[in-house]
């Protein structure tokens, strides 16, 4: 299941007083009749300005803007889903695959064939197909398209144009989803490094500025118990260790024993287990590419 989360955050701040005087309004002209006059004026204000001791950040209205129907034309899409109404007026969601499976409804066709004549056409009707996600500009993805020539969690396949006669016509799919490569925090801390059980995603671009992208989706996977998470209180100076948190994973599970699910179009590195001692290594035998179930495969 995916996790939205909408809610209002408020920030605590120290209440802070200026005077207004500190910004200053700057006018100057030039008077073009006659002999050229330049002028200028200075104006700022005396009055003081005291901010509120509380202020509301409103976390929804930082969000990235979808429509409705994008969002569910997106996901439709992205897990190859259809609908249709039951007899009961109940609208169904299903993949196709399990549609066309769960059909017992058998159609004899032999009438509507003329075995006297056959025509032959193209193996494959498209010469390109490839499956992204529109929102691939987060650093760790961009860095991880430089280094391997290709989206992250994307699949593409393109037919050499010389050898097989297919149209030009490209079948493309691209998510209205941000996708994130997220990073497990390891502690070097100690006399060898270790893993922890927190997993965070860097929102800035290749610059390493503020970057908020398309709406992301992520698998929210609840830890109990888990490495700390030290959280400092500025007004007070308190400290509060957090140990049950969410953590974001584009798995649904964190080993592939418990199930391969993952909203990637390809089988990638599993954030969670790549740098494991026992994740590396080529697939079967690295767990970190055992997630298998991917979108494009739903």
């Amino acid at each position: 299941m995916f996790k939205a989360i909408y809610s209002n955050l408020f920030i605590k701040c120290g209440c802070d007083t200026f005077n207004a005087n500190d910004i200053d309004v700057q006018l100057n002209w030039l008077e073009p009749c006659g002999t050229p006059n330049f002028g200028s004026d200075l104006y700022h204000n005396n009055a003081s300005f005291q901010t509120e001791q509380d202020f509301e950040f409103n976390i929804v209205e930082q969000l990235p803007k979808m429509k409705i129907i994008d969002f569910l034309s997106g996901l439709f899409n992205m897990f190859n889903l259809t609908a249709y109404v039951n007899d009961v007026g109940t609208i169904v969601v299903r993949t196709l695959d399990s549609y066309y499976a769960d059909s017992t409804q058998v159609y004899n066709i032999d009438k509507y064939l003329d075995t006297t004549k056959s025509t032959s056409d193209i193996a494959l009707p498209f010469n390109e197909i490839s499956f992204s996600y529109k929102g691939l500009g987060t650093f760790l993805a961009k860095q991880f398209e430089q280094l391997t020539n290709s989206g992250w969690g994307s699949l593409s396949y393109t037919l050499n144009g010389g050898i097989y006669d297919a149209p030009s016509e490209a079948y493309k799919i691209e998510l209205p989803f941000e996708h994130m490569q997220f990073e497990r925090l390891y502690d070097a801390g100690q006399s060898t490094t270790t893993s922890t059980d927190i997993q965070w995603g860097y929102s800035v671009n290749e610059n390493l500025q503020s970057y908020i992208g398309e709406p992301l989706l992520f698998y929210a996977i609840g830890i109990v118990n888990g490495d700390p998470i030290r959280i400092r209180n500025t007004v007070n100076d308190s400290i509060e260790d957090i140990t049950d948190y969410v953590i974001p994973s584009n798995s649904q599970a964190l080993s592939p024993s418990t199930n391969k699910f993952n909203i990637h179009f390809q089988n990638e590195l599993n954030e969670y287990l790549a740098n494991e001692p026992t994740g590396g290594g080529l697939a079967p035998v690295s767990p970190a590419l055992q997630f298998t179930d991917t979108s494009a495969g739903a």
